[in-house]
């Protein structure tokens, strides 16, 4: 478990430093919005990786009696409404490097050229920044209104003793 969910606290991190990276690049490499955005990233990210700890720290694997060779279910015995601080912290990280993006492109935007390419680019951004706000709004509203009991296996899963031999 403890490889899973660090090979998944990893890639968000890295997926989100470039995030980061990029809008830094956008600033012309502007060294307060450089300080700016690591006090961002940090005062998002790690209360964000301490309330995925929190959640966790309960969690007990299972093997599912119907299909063992899916292999193991994290069962959480924790309230779902954890969560919802992760999501609001990832969402608020989003709308403010969103924000970021956006007052440099719409400069460019009626600077330049309205080239295909440019359109395309900040069509994308807007379509991945809705995308991620209705992920992030309908995580919260399923936290607070599923019961824990949506979280655990099915009846009949088997306890499953695991040690992380690395």
């Amino acid at each position: 478990m403890i490889v899973h969910v660090g090979s998944y606290i990893v890639g968000i991190t890295l997926s989100q430093f470039i995030l980061t990276l990029r809008v830094w690049a956008v600033w012309n490499r502007s060294i307060p919005v450089a300080v700016g955005s690591i006090i961002f990233f940090l005062g998002c990210w790690v209360p964000c990786y301490v309330v995925l700890a929190e959640f966790l720290r309960p969690g007990k694997l299972a093997l599912s009696p119907s299909a063992p060779s899916i292999g193991c279910l994290l069962t959480i015995s924790s309230s779902s409404s954890l969560m919802v601080p992760l999501w609001a912290l990832w969402l608020v990280y989003d709308t403010g490097t969103f924000v970021m993006i956006l007052i440099p492109g719409f400069q460019t935007y009626r600077e330049c050229s309205r080239s295909d390419l440019l359109k395309t680019i900040y069509q994308d951004g807007v379509a991945y920044y809705v995308f991620m706000l209705s992920t992030s709004l309908a995580n919260m509203m399923c936290d607070l209104i599923l019961p824990v009991s949506a979280w655990q296996p099915p009846s009949g899963s088997i306890p499953v003793d695991y040690e992380d031999n690395n």
